[in-house]
C-alpha cells in the first residue's frame, strides 16, 4: 500500500528483496498523478528473478472520484509455482528468461528441471521488432518446438522471453496448432494480468472504506 507522499505505509511479507518497490517508484508517480482510476502494470526483472507487478489507484468517495489518496501494489513472481500453473493453464511447457539468460523451465531433466544455455539470438530478434520467434530446441533426447514471445515492462523494452511450445513427435501437426493459437496463447497471459487487477478491484471498495475512516 502507498499513500499520497508516494510512500510505501505497508507490505506483506516480500521474498525476493529486490522486488520490493521504491519510494516514490516511476509507476507510483504515475498513479499519484492521475486523474481518475488507474491501473499500470510492470514486469520487473533482477538478479533474483523476473516479477510483474499490477498497481491500482485508489481513490476516496471525499474527492469526487476523481483524486488518488494512493494506490494497492500486487507483486507475483515468475518462480516455479508461476511457471507450472502457465503450463496448466496453457497445456504447453515453458521456458523463462531473463533478457537472453535462461531462467527456469517446466521441462524436466530426469526428476530436476532442465539447464539451458542462454539464447542471445533469439532475444536479438525479438529486440529487433519480431513480434514473435519459432525455434525447435532438443532436451534430454526430445524435440521440442518453441514459440518465443518478448517480455516487456512498462516502458515498453524487453527484459526477457517467454518461450511457450511442445514436443515435435508429430512435427507437422505441431507447427499448424502453434501457429493458430499464437495470439490466443498471447491473449491467455493477458488474461493472467487481467485476473490479478480484478482481484484488486473486488477487495477495492472496503480498502477505501478504511482509508476514509482513518482520515476522519
Amino acid at each position: 500500500v502507498f499513500l499520497k507522499d508516494g510512500k510505501v505505509k505497508a507490505s506483506t511479507n516480500i521474498v525476493y528483496r529486490s522486488f520490493k518497490e521504491k519510494h516514490n517508484s516511476e509507476p507510483i508517480k504515475l498513479i499519484l498523478n492521475t486523474i481518475g482510476s488507474l491501473y499500470v502494470y510492470n514486469i520487473l526483472a533482477t538478479d533474483e528473478g523476473i516479477c510483474i507487478k499490477t498497481y491500482v489507484s485508489i481513490i476516496p468517495s471525499a474527492s469526487g472520484g476523481s483524486e488518488p489518496f494512493g494506490g494497492l501494489i500486487a507483486a507475483l513472481p515468475m518462480d516455479s509455482a508461476f511457471i507450472d500453473a502457465l503450463k496448466k493453464f496453457t497445456n504447453k511447457d515453458i521456458i523463462l528468461y531473463r533478457d537472453d539468460d535462461f531462467v527456469n523451465t517446466t521441462v524436466f531433466s530426469g526428476t530436476e528441471r532442465a539447464k539451458l544455455k542462454k539464447d542471445k539470438d533469439t532475444f536479438n530478434k525479438l529486440k529487433g521488432n519480431a513480434p514473435y520467434v519459432y525455434k525447435d530446441i532438443a532436451i534430454s533426447g526430445k524435440n521440442y518446438r518453441f514459440i518465443f514471445v518478448p517480455l516487456k515492462n512498462m516502458k515498453e523494452e524487453i527484459i526477457g522471453m517467454l518461450a511457450l511450445g511442445e514436443t515435435t513427435s508429430n512435427l507437422e501437426a505441431t507447427i499448424v496448432k502453434l501457429e493458430n493459437e499464437k495470439q490466443s496463447t498471447i491473449s491467455e497471459l493477458k488474461e493472467i494480468q487481467t485476473q490479478t487487477v480484478n482481484g484488486f478491484y473486488e477487495n477495492k471498495q472496503a480498502t477505501i472504506s478504511n482509508f476514509d475512516k482513518n482520515k476522519k
